[in-house]
């Protein structure tokens, strides 16, 4: 539609045009004509925005600044013994001196969390500790000596044996005097771990939780534009052609006499 009234215009243009060099020349005068285009649709060039239309807000949030949280963790840095083949002396026998899978602890303030819910993961085994009950006795001959006519064992050839027979009577703490020097251990006896909780199990991590900024995303525009103003780009059609001519007055002929 729009190409054909532009070919309109244009041939209407061309018409005038020639009717108007077409009067000058029958009456003797030279002209030359200059076209000119004026806008005629009344409009204002405009192409629609985002400023055009109305945004509303649809998140539901307010606009907030993130805060700062830090929080503690406990993070467990104890390990109980697995026997390895190191453990293992030439004989098969394990020589390492460390009991598998053991150890001792009992709770302290460093196992709660602020909560004073036990984060520890451990079992409270408190180290043990000796006492009568685990112990038997037993009489030992002492004299040197043996039955015979000249002698009899008497009250006085035996010492009263204290012997461990708990379930730790096979655990103690070890020294230098433990180890032969491969290191293995040569006493006959076995170390458990005691695992102790302290400051040092607990981390501090801060984490920046909430807060809200809007965003794009955070609006939905109008459906019709809210400007007032109709978008609108010229094209031909806009303008009006016009014919504007200029006289003057050609140069005489040399050859004619005055």
């Amino acid at each position: 539609m729009k190409r054909n009234e532009t070919r309109k215009w244009m041939k209407q243009g061309i018409a005038i045009l020639t009717a108007v060099m077409l009067a000058l020349s029958m009456g003797g005068i030279s002209a030359a004509a200059i076209a000119e285009r004026e806008l005629k649709c009344g409009l204002q060039e405009h192409t629609h925005t985002d400023a055009c239309f109305e945004m509303t807000l649809i998140c539901g949030k307010e606009e907030s600044e993130p805060e700062y949280i830090e929080e503690r963790h406990f993070v467990s840095d104890f390990s109980t013994h697995t026997h390895t083949a190191k453990c293992v002396d030439g004989s098969g026998n394990i020589r390492c001196g460390i009991a598998e899978n053991a150890y001792f602890h009992e709770h302290n303030q460093y196992c709660y969390d602020d909560n004073g819910f036990l984060v520890c993961g451990l079992e409270s085994i408190p180290r043990h500790r000796h006492t009568d009950a685990c112990y038997s006795e037993s009489l030992k001959l002492t004299c040197g000596m043996e039955e015979s006519e000249d002698h009899y064992h008497s009250a006085d050839c035996y010492s009263e044996v204290r012997h461990l027979t708990c379930d730790y009577a096979n655990v103690h703490e070890h020294t230098a005097d433990c180890y032969d020097s491969n290191g293995l251990v040569t006493c006959g006896f076995v170390s458990v771990p005691e695992f102790v909780c302290s400051e040092n199990n607990w981390v501090s991590e801060g984490n920046t939780m909430g807060g809200h900024h809007h965003t794009a995303a955070c609006y939905a525009r109008s459906a019709a534009p809210v400007c007032g103003i109709k978008e609108h780009h010229h094209t031909d059609i806009c303008y009006a052609v016009s014919l504007v001519s200029e006289e003057y007055d050609e140069p005489a002929d040399e050859g004619s006499g005055s």
